[in-house]
């Protein structure tokens, strides 16, 4: 296995346990761009910071409110202009007088070397970072499709029980859509992902109090919703790809209470159906409070990329894991980075548009690159892993091999 770069990203960053996993981006001449947040003068705002192949990471300050700002997520274009959407008060019309409203769901983005002024996308009824459920649950995740429209989903907080909707909205043209409801007024729900595909259409996977769940758009219209996990204990965050014809691939972590222990575990849905679930960490005895951060990413050559963070050890150091599925099953599992302190992927690099000139420029060929928090830290990894160690896959149920 070889660790091809390890970087600082930036420092004393803030983090929150449930956010999207869209943070990394690159642009078509290899730039990559992560977003996250930090505190400025006791008020969290969202940061941006870029890197050319070969030079440096520089950072921007995107966000100067007198309010919380947080759990940002990126897209870019295939004109390479950045987006970022939050969650956040204000949306850069000034503090809010009182921080137990809603939420708005914000947006910025970057055309040549100029931030454009921020739009609330979602205005006064977005992610609720201090009401009831919510607050632990922030969701939003963007993507973006063939035509440089944006998509993103979120929750929201309505009930005096904390129950509300799994909602999105589009970008189009410049102009955002009518907002849609996905799911609506069950459950508690919890980090929200989406991912667009080959017809740009978007999928989405969530939680709810009866376990995973995942939808779709077709026709203008949110399809049925189907349960990938039934009452799995899945807390988020979890992972979704697209590959190139139109398979949906998710991970998730098992949480407290499950029988099995605590895993990272995959699905995969071809032509409307869900294959087996297959177990991708295969020890058990886990410390669970650890086994945290899982990420998914896709390869050129359709490989599937996961990255996690957990202890080896109960009580011991963490340690960022890496493991790839091949055509016959999964290579064995590899540590990454081992630390005295707790390493959390934050992010790793996928998507399926844009494509510019006949390449996807968010998808990479056999690599994975990702961010990671140690500490309050944040770094950049990129590596590569050798055809070794192929196991089969191990379906929920068997015996581990």
């Amino acid at each position: 296995m070889g660790i091809v770069l390890e970087e600082t990203v930036a420092t004393d960053i803030s983090t929150f346990t449930y956010t999207s996993a869209r943070k990394l981006a690159q642009l078509s001449d290899g730039t990559r761009v992560a977003v996250y947040e930090k505190m400025v003068a006791a008020v969290i705002q969202i940061f941006c910071a870029t890197k050319t192949p070969g030079g440096a990471w520089t950072t921007e300050q995107i966000t100067d409110e007198a309010s919380h700002q947080r759990a940002p997520a990126v897209a870019v274009g295939s004109d390479d202009v950045i987006h970022v959407a939050w969650s956040g008060f204000g949306c850069g019309a000034g503090a809010c007088a009182d921080i137990s409203q809603r939420s708005e769901v914000c947006y910025r983005q970057k055309i040549g070397a100029a931030w454009q002024a921020i739009e609330a996308a979602v205005a006064s009824d977005g992610p609720d970072f201090y009401g009831l459920d919510c607050y632990e649950h922030p969701g939003v995740s963007i993507a973006i499709d063939s035509n440089d429209d944006i998509h993103i989903i979120y929750t929201t907080c309505w009930t005096a029980a904390g129950y509300g909707d799994v909602r999105y909205k589009k970008r189009e043209s410049g102009v955002w859509q009518a907002e849609e409801i996905a799911d609506s007024l069950t459950a508690h729900y919890q980090c929200p992902e989406i991912a667009v595909d080959s017809s740009d259409q978007p999928h989405v996977v969530y939680s709810n109090d009866n376990g995973l769940m995942y939808t779709w758009r077709t026709g203008g219209t949110w399809q049925p919703v189907e349960v990938v996990v039934n009452s799995d204990y899945p807390s988020g965050p979890f992972g979704i790809v697209i590959d190139p014809s139109d398979n949906v691939h998710v991970t998730w972590p098992n949480d407290y209470g499950s029988t099995d222990d605590y895993r990272v575990k995959y699905r995969k849905r071809t032509a409307g159906t869900w294959g087996a679930t297959e177990i991708v960490m295969t020890e058990e005895g886990f410390d669970s409070a650890l086994v945290r951060g899982q990420r998914l990413g896709l390869d050129r050559g359709g490989r599937i990329h996961v990255v996690w963070s957990s202890r080896k050890v109960f009580g011991g150091s963490t340690f960022t894991r890496y493991r790839r599925r091949v055509p016959g099953g999964w290579q064995d599992d590899l540590d990454l980075i081992p630390s005295a302190g707790i390493v959390r992927p934050f992010s790793i690099l996928w998507g399926n548009w844009p494509e510019v000139a006949g390449v996807k420029t968010n998808v990479l060929d056999d690599r994975c690159a990702f961010l990671a928090t140690r500490s309050d830290d944040l770094y950049h990894i990129e590596c590569s892993i050798p055809q070794a160690g192929l196991k089969p896959a191990m379906v929920e149920g068997m015996v581990s091999v």
